[in-house]
């Protein structure tokens, strides 16, 4: 089929890749270089410079305007492919193509609607996630349901694993679903949307860690944003990004250090037993695993990690 993607980050990329070995792809939308990294260069974003790479037309519109609508109607796409866009589609573009606009979604619809379904899968502790290929429609993400395919969520998954996890499955799911279009042979399904919930953007005072909580729920958190943009904790006035973390069965008062040794690593009591942290990245410096930050900042027994920087 004739096609046009649309998809930003690194996620997106798989499922160009899926699409372009079986489909006539005229274009590919993305959004607008911005300033990205520490240096804030501006930078085209990842699916840009795949597309560019392999010759495809390349479309970043500030907005999705009259002048956008007309270069929709020139490369006249039988359907749409969305994964990852970010940003909602108006509703002329929804009723263009004949077959439809498809949006992928890394959630078993209607768990997790929303932008952020994998951190918030991770965060609440969730055994397992899946994708579904639904068909787009103005609410967001209460499309009918094309497919679905489960995917679990192993104890030692962060963002990133779960996300590579999910883009390997849901590009062959995407290809079935484009198939069983083609052929006329798939017909979506409603969703339940009295069982929706919501998945909302991460927040950045959800970054920080909670020392109350107890360790599962922040070694979940510290998954969740791992390996960006990371949950962070303050450590004498320095903000602490904790990347990995183990439950440990030692106890005491919350944010405590009950453990800072160079060669058995740091321990920091939660609310409920500690935290082992296996790797960490101090502000402005590179990712150290525990026993280097202890013998690098003189870490001690009885030092306290904090939810906020001292003084506030």
């Amino acid at each position: 089929m004739k096609l046009l993607f649309m998809g930003t980050p690194h996620f997106s990329i798989p499922f160009l890749e899926a699409v372009l070995r079986e489909h006539e792809v005229l274009g590919v939308v993305t959004q607008p270089d911005k300033p990205r990294g520490r240096g804030l260069k501006v930078k085209p974003s990842p699916v840009k410079e795949f597309a560019l790479a392999r010759g495809l037309k390349v479309l970043t519109p500030a907005k999705l305007d009259d002048d956008f609508k007309r270069d929709i109607e020139i490369l006249s796409p039988e359907v749409v492919v969305v994964a990852a866009y970010g940003r909602f589609l108006p509703d002329w573009l929804l009723e263009f193509p004949p077959k439809g606009c498809l949006n992928v979604h890394p959630s078993l619809l209607p768990k997790f609607r929303g932008p952020a379904p994998i951190q918030r899968a991770i965060m609440a502790g969730e055994k397992e996630t899946g994708v579904s290929i639904i068909k787009l429609v103005p609410e967001m993400d209460a499309g009918d349901v094309y497919a679905v395919r489960k995917v679990p969520i192993d104890d030692t998954d962060n963002v990133g694993s779960l996300e590579r996890k999910l883009a390997t499955a849901g590009a062959d799911l995407l290809l079935e679903v484009l198939r069983g279009i083609e052929s006329g042979s798939i017909k979506p399904l409603s969703q339940d949307h009295s069982k929706a919930t919501y998945a909302p953007k991460i927040q950045k005072e959800e970054m920080l860690i909670d020392w109350k909580k107890s360790a599962v729920e922040i070694r979940n958190l510290v998954r969740a944003l791992s390996p960006s943009p990371g949950a962070r904790s303050f450590y004498k006035g320095r903000v602490i990004k904790i990347l990995e973390a183990e439950v440990a069965d030692l106890n005491g008062t919350p944010g405590t250090v009950l453990l800072a040794h160079p060669k058995r690593g740091l321990i920091v009591a939660a609310g409920n037993e500690s935290l082992k942290i296996e790797t960490l990245k101090p502000e402005g410096k590179k990712e150290m695993k525990g026993e280097e930050f202890v013998r690098g900042y003189r870490v001690q027994e009885g030092d306290i990690f904090t939810s906020q920087k001292a003084g506030c």
